[in-house]
């Protein structure tokens, strides 16, 4: 495990769910830890998120939730996870994707583009142009995700020389981007 920056704590209801007596909430113990990981612009930030148990009266112990919306665990169960290989750097891929991360849609308003999430990622061949792409991909040699049915996709990337020019997006990838990611292929 990676040693993150902030721990957030899932509160356990006040009260035992069977026999509806207090709970001694100074005794909860961590019952499991999920970290996430995100790739800020310069550097990795690691948020670990965990869920406390106690117990009571009860025999079994009492359980916090992680709520729905915790980032990194919205897969329904489909794996979402993707590697990269590059003779760079971590900081020359950094530099070569702050660039690119947001891209000018045609009323000419940034948007982010979720090119390392595999959802996007698996379509993205397929509708972004070979310039669009090279920008993306120059600074990487290699690319292997699992796609939503858990397949493991590689892709060999041939070294790009890019411009370092904006990606944009017109009306027609702007809807296969918003459409794509949320089917399953």
């Amino acid at each position: 495990m990676a040693e993150p920056i902030e721990t957030i704590d899932h509160p356990l209801p006040r009260q035992c769910a069977r026999c509806c007596g207090p709970l001694p909430l100074a005794q909860a113990v961590v019952a499991e830890r999920r970290q996430v990981i995100d790739v800020p612009v310069s550097a990795f930030d690691v948020v670990e998120h965990r869920t406390l148990a106690v117990t009571a009266f009860a025999v079994k112990p009492t359980l916090a939730a992680f709520p729905p919306t915790l980032p990194g665990w919205r897969s329904q169960g489909r794996p979402m996870l993707s590697y990269i290989g590059a003779a760079r750097s971590l900081e020359d891929v950094i530099e070569a994707w702050r660039a690119v991360h947001m891209v000018s849609v045609v009323d000419e308003q940034k948007m982010l583009l979720r090119f390392t999430d595999p959802r996007v990622l698996a379509y993205l061949p397929a509708i972004l142009q070979a310039s669009q792409r090279e920008r993306i991909c120059g600074a990487v040699g290699g690319w292997a995700y699992f796609d939503r049915r858990g397949n493991l996709t590689i892709r060999d990337i041939p070294e790009y020389e890019t411009d370092g020019a904006d990606i944009r997006v017109d009306q027609e990838q702007l809807g296969a981007l918003l459409e794509h990611p949320n089917r399953t292929p």
